[in-house]
C-alpha cells in the first residue's frame, strides 16, 4: 500500500493541506456575519477541495496499471484543473466585494466570467474522455500534455488572476492601505506559484501551496473576526464623527441665523423705545409703539417656533383632540394667507372642495399650524405670480383623509435638496434666501407634527418654477353637515380693540399673584382700564392669606414663583377650609408657553391660562369670559350692545383649545317645545327652572370634581342629561352623557386612570357650555 512519504511530489500539497485545515477551523469557530467575509470563506472551502485533490492525484501515481485506476488519475487530474480554475475564480469574486460600487460594466464582467469558468469546466470534463487537456502514459508513467494544456489548464486561472489585479489596480482607492499591502503579497505569492508551475514537470506540485500560504496570511490580516469588528467599529465611529460634525455645522448655522433673527426684532424693540423716551410727540410714539407690537410678535413667533420643535424633538408634543368646524379652520387660513399675499402682491386662490363634512374630531390647532407653516413659506418664497390651496376629501366610514395641495410659482427647490427640507436645522439656498425672515423651523415642525397625527406630505418642485407639497391628514368625522352647509353667524364678532373700550366690570374684584414687578405692573396696566378693584401680591404665601380673607371673582396666579409655585398656591388654595375663593376661577399666569401646557394647567385645576408676554386681547378675552357676567357694564360711548347678547359675541371670540365648537344655537327650542307635547308654557316653566340652578349645580360640580366624588358627579351629569335633552339642548346632553358614563367607569374600576383625565378634562368646557345654555336660555319669551 503506497504512502505519502513514497511520493516527495507532494509534500507542499500536504503543508498547504495543514493550513487550509486550520483556516477552515478559524472561520468556523470565530466567523465574522457579513458579505465579504461569507465569500472569503467559500474561497477557503475551495481551495482546500483543490489541495486534497491534487494530493489525491498524485497519490494516485503510485496505483499499479488497470483501466480503472488509469480513469481515475485521469479524473482527478482534469478535477484539479477544475477546482484550480475555481479557486481563481472566487478569488475574484472575493476582491470584488471590498469595492465601494458597483458598477454596469462590472456586474457584466462578473456574469462574463461566470459563463467563462462554466464553459472551462465543460471543457475538462470533456477531455477525461478525449485528452484535449492531458492524458496519461501507462508505458512510462508520465502526464502526456493534450493541445488545450497550457490554453484551458493554466490560461483560464491566469485570465482570472489578471483580472483580479486589474479590478485591484483600478480602485486602488477603494482600499485600505492594510487591504493593499496584503493584496499585492497574496496576489504575487498565487501568480508565482502558477508561473513556476509549469517548469516543475510534474516533479513537485507548488500552485496550492502557494494559494493556501497567501490564503493563510491574509485571514490574519484582513479577514479575522476581531479585526473585522474593529474595522466596522471604526467605520461606525467615523460616520458617527462625520455626521456629528455636520449636526454641529447646522446647528452653528441655526444658531447664527437665530441671532440674527432674533437680535432684528430686539434691536428694534429697544432703539425704538429709545426713541420714546426722547420724544414728545404723540403721534410719533404711536407709531414707535405699533413698531414695538410688532416686533414682539415676530420675536415670540420666533420663540414659540423653537419650544415647539424642542417639544417634538423630545417626544413631549401630544395632540389635543376635540370637535370642530373645518369650515372655521379654513376661514381663519384663507382670510391670514390672502392679506399675506395681497401684501406681497401675490394672486391666492382656493379650490376646496364643498362636499367635504364640516364637523370633523382631530386636533384643528396643530392642523392649522401645518397648513399655515406651508402656505407662509409659499408666500415668502414667491416673489411674483401666485399661491394656490385645494383640498379635498376622501372618505371611509366614519373616517375622512383631508388632503391639501399648496402650489406656488416661486424658486422651487433643486431636486437633490429635496429630501432635506424636513431636516432639523435645515435652511437650503441660504445666499439666496437671506433676506427672508423666518427661523427655517417650520417644515421641520410640520414634518413631525403630520407623523405624529398619522400623515404625510409629498413634495413636487422644478427649480425656479415652483413647488407643489402635497399634504393629507387623516380626520374623524362627527357630523354630516357639509362645508357649502356651513354659514357664518350674521351678527358681526366684536372687534379686538372694542372689548374694553365698550365694556368695563368696575364691582368685578381681582387678584393679581406674580413675584415679578414688572408682570404685576403689566397686569395692573390692563386690569385698571376695565375698572376692576384689583388686588396684588408677589408670593404664593401672601395669596392665600388673602384668599382666606377676602373673596374673588377671578384670579390671576404666576405658575414659576420662588418657594410655592403657582401650582401648589392653587393646591392649598382649593382645599382651605376657611378660604373664601375655594371654587373662584383662577387662571395661569405663565411664560411656559410650549404647546400642550394649556392641557397641563386645566389638569392642575386652573380655569384658563394667558401666556407671556401678555398679550392684551387674549387677557381681555379671558377676563371678560371668567367673570361673573352680571358684572360686566357697557361703557356710556360704548358702540357694542351689553346684555346676553354682548356676552354671546364674547365667547364667540374665545380661541380655547378646549372649548365645544361654537354654534348658531345651542338649544333648539322648537325641538323642547315639541318634546313637552307642543306646550309652549310647560316648556318655559322648565327652562326656567334648568337655568335658576345653574350655579348651585356648578358649584356642586366643582365640588363633586375636586373630592373625587364620582357617584355624586355622576348623578347629577345624569340629571343633567335628562334636563337638556328635554329642553333641546342635545350637544349639552351628549357632553353630559359622556361624563355620566365616564363616571359609571370609574366607579365600576374600568381603565379609572384614562377616565379621570377625561371628566378633568371635559369639566371646564362642560360648564362652559351649560353657561351658553343658559344665556341662550335666557332668551325665551317666557
Amino acid at each position: 500500500m503506497p504512502s505519502i512519504l513514497d511520493q516527495p511530489k507532494v509534500f507542499f500539497g500536504v503543508a498547504a493541506f495543514f493550513f487550509d485545515i486550520m483556516l477552515c477551523i478559524f472561520t468556523m469557530i470565530n466567523y465574522y456575519e457579513g458579505s465579504q467575509s461569507r465569500k472569503f470563506r467559500y474561497l477557503v472551502f475551495t481551495i482546500t477541495i483543490a489541495t486534497v485533490c491534487e494530493i489525491a492525484r498524485s497519490m494516485s501515481e503510485l496505483f499499479p496499471y488497470t483501466l480503472f485506476n488509469n480513469y481515475i488519475r485521469r479524473f482527478l487530474q482534469h478535477i484539479c484543473f477544475v477546482f484550480g480554475g475555481g479557486m481563481a475564480f472566487v478569488y475574484t469574486v472575493y476582491l470584488n466585494s471590498f469595492l465601494k460600487s458597483t458598477s454596469k460594466r462590472r456586474r457584466i464582467m462578473a456574469k462574463v466570467n461566470a459563463l467563462i469558468y462554466v464553459v472551462f469546466c465543460i471543457i475538462l470534463l470533456i477531455s477525461i474522455h478525449t485528452g484535449w487537456v492531458g492524458s496519461y502514459d501507462e508505458a512510462n508513467k508520465i502526464w502526456i500534455r493534450g493541445p488545450l494544456y497550457l490554453p484551458v489548464g493554466y490560461g483560464v486561472s491566469a485570465y482570472f488572476m489578471l483580472y483580479a489585479i486589474a479590478v485591484f489596480s483600478s480602485h486602488r482607492s477603494d482600499y485600505p492601505l492594510r487591504v493593499l499591502v496584503t493584496m499585492y503579497f497574496s496576489i504575487g505569492t498565487v501568480v508565482l506559484s502558477m508561473v513556476i508551475q509549469p517548469f516543475l514537470n510534474g516533479r513537485t506540485t507548488i500552485t496550492t501551496y502557494g494559494a493556501s500560504l497567501s490564503l493563510f496570511l491574509w485571514y490574519f490580516a484582513v479577514e479575522n473576526s476581531d479585526y473585522r469588528n474593529l474595522v466596522d467599529v471604526t467605520k461606525e465611529l467615523d460616520e458617527a464623527r462625520k455626521k456629528a460634525l455636520e449636526a454641529n455645522q447646522a446647528k452653528s448655522a441655526f444658531l447664527a441665523n437665530m441671532s440674527h433673527e432674533i437680535r432684528t426684532p430686539m434691536n428694534a424693540v429697544l432703539g425704538l423705545d429709545e426713541m420714546i423716551l426722547n420724544t414728545d410727540d404723540k403721534a410719533e410714539i404711536d407709531e414707535y409703539a405699533r413698531n414695538i407690537k410688532n416686533s414682539g410678535k415676530s420675536l415670540l413667533s420666533i420663540i414659540n417656533d423653537i419650544l415647539d420643535f424642542s417639544k417634538i424633538e423630545s417626544g413631549k408634543m401630544e395632540l389635543v383632540e376635540s370637535a370642530y368646524h373645518f369650515a372655521e379652520l379654513l376661514n381663519d387660513v384663507n382670510l391670514q394667507i390672502s392679506m399675506k399675499a395681497s401684501k406681497n402682491g401675490l394672486s391666492y386662490q382656493t379650490d376646496i372642495d364643498q362636499s367635504i363634512p364640516d364637523n370633523l374630531f382631530g386636533d384643528d390647532v396643530r392642523l392649522r399650524q401645518i397648513i399655515t407653516n406651508i402656505l407662509n413659506n409659499a408666500v415668502k418664497y414667491t416673489k411674483e405670480g401666485s399661491v394656490s390651496l385645494m383640498v379635498r376629501g376622501f372618505r371611509e366610514g366614519d373616517k375622512i383623509n383631508l388632503q391639501f395641495v399648496i402650489s406656488d410659482t416661486g424658486m422651487g427647490i433643486r431636486k437633490e435638496n429635496i429630501p432635506n427640507i424636513f431636516g432639523s436645522f435645515e435652511r437650503l439656498e441660504q445666499k439666496s434666501t437671506k433676506s427672508i425672515e423666518g427661523t427655517g423651523l417650520g417644515l421641520a415642525i410640520v414634518s413631525r407634527l403630520l407623523k405624529l397625527m398619522g400623515g404625510t406630505v409629498d413634495v413636487q418642485s422644478e427649480f425656479g418654477h415652483g413647488s407643489t407639497f402635497t399634504v393629507t391628514v387623516p380626520q374623524k368625522v362627527v357630523g354630516e353637515s357639509t362645508l357649502a352647509e356651513y354659514k357664518v353667524e350674521e351678527e358681526p364678532l366684536i372687534e379686538e380693540k372694542s372689548l374694553v373700550k365698550n365694556f368695563q366690570a368696575p364691582e368685578a374684584r381681582v387678584l393679581v399673584v406674580d413675584d415679578n414687578n414688572v408682570n404685576l405692573l403689566v397686569a395692573e396696566g390692563f386690569l385698571k382700564k376695565t375698572g376692576a378693584k384689583i388686588t396684588s401680591c408677589d408670593s404664593g404665601m401672601k395669596a392665600l392669606e388673602y384668599m382666606r380673607k377676602n373673596c374673588y371673582d377671578i384670579i390671576f396666579l404666576d405658575h414659576m414663583m420662588p418657594g410655592m409655585d403657582g401650582i401648589e398656591t392653587l393646591s392649598r388654595a382649593r382645599s382651605q377650609v376657611d378660604g373664601l375663593n375655594r371654587f373662584t376661577p383662577v387662571v395661569a399666569l405663565t411664560a411656559n408657553a410650549i404647546s400642550g401646557m394649556k392641557e397641563m394647567y386645566l389638569k392642575a385645576g386652573f380655569t384658563d391660562y394667558v401666556s407671556k408676554p401678555i398679550d392684551s386681547t387674549r387677557f381681555y378675552e379671558v377676563f371678560f369670559h371668567t367673570i361673573p357676567q352680571n358684572l360686566i357694564v357697557q361703557k356710556k360711548n360704548a358702540t357694542t350692545p351689553a346684555g346676553p347678547e354682548a356676552s354671546k359675541n364674547l365667547r364667540k371670540k374665545m380661541h380655547d383649545e378646549n372649548s365645544v365648537p361654537s354654534k348658531n344655537k345651542v338649544i333648539d327650542f322648537e325641538s323642547g317645545v315639541a318634546l313637552c307635547g307642543g306646550d309652549r308654557g310647560l316648556y318655559g316653566q322648565l327652562l326656567q327652572v334648568f337655568c335658576s340652578e345653574k350655579d348651585e349645580n356648578q358649584v356642586k360640580l366643582m365640588k363633586y370634581l375636586m373630592e373625587g366624588d364620582w357617584k355624586n358627579y355622576r348623578i347629577l351629569v345624569h340629571a343633567l342629561k335628562s334636563n337638556a335633552k328635554m329642553l333641546g339642548a342635545d350637544d349639552f346632553s351628549d357632553l353630559a352623557r359622556k361624563l355620566e358614563f365616564a363616571c359609571r367607569d370609574i366607579i365600576e374600576g374600568n381603565s379609572p386612570s384614562e377616565n379621570v383625565a377625561f371628566v378633568e378634562a371635559n369639566h371646564e368646557p362642560f360648564v362652559r357650555l351649560y353657561t351658553l345654555v343658559v344665556e341662550q336660555g335666557a332668551l325665551w319669551n317666557f
